[in-house]
């Protein structure tokens, strides 16, 4: 009977070549798996400023008198604190799953109010003003 000692040997350029394979495969295939992060701030933004004026209108909304149906009553959807508007809270949800965030930067009667939009994933937070477009 033969005895053959046949080890098996990774050449140190056998590693090299694996590696290279390896890393170019995952930087080819990474922008083919995910959707480019551009799109999804611009989306973020654009969800941002739509819900910012939305915001607008709830605020200005909610400053309206609500008037009486008779006799001391009116309508049962806003009776109540239901048209309370707070100066901070969440609103929405961006493209990554997480809740936008506003909060009325600026709200006195002499000048246009301001709110300011943002989440953790947006690059930049988001002011819209009751007085013109984006800022």
């Amino acid at each position: 009977m033969k005895n053959s000692n046949n080890k098996q040997h990774f050449r140190p350029d056998g590693i090299v070549f694996l590696l290279v394979l390896v890393l170019s495969g995952s930087i080819l295939l990474k922008p083919l798996l995910s959707p480019p992060n551009d799109e999804k701030q611009a989306q973020a933004k654009t969800r941002a400023e739509s819900l910012g004026y939305q915001l607008l209108q709830l605020q200005a909304d909610s400053r309206k008198p609500v008037k009486s149906l008779g006799q001391g009553r009116g309508p049962a959807s806003v009776e109540g604190e239901g048209m309370a508007f707070k100066s901070e809270g969440s609103i929405g949800i961006d493209p990554w799953g997480s809740p936008y965030k506003y909060r009325v930067v600026q709200n006195r009667p002499d000048e246009p109010e301001v709110i300011e939009i943002w989440s953790p994933n947006l690059s930049d937070k988001v002011l819209i003003s009751s007085s013109s477009k984006t800022h």
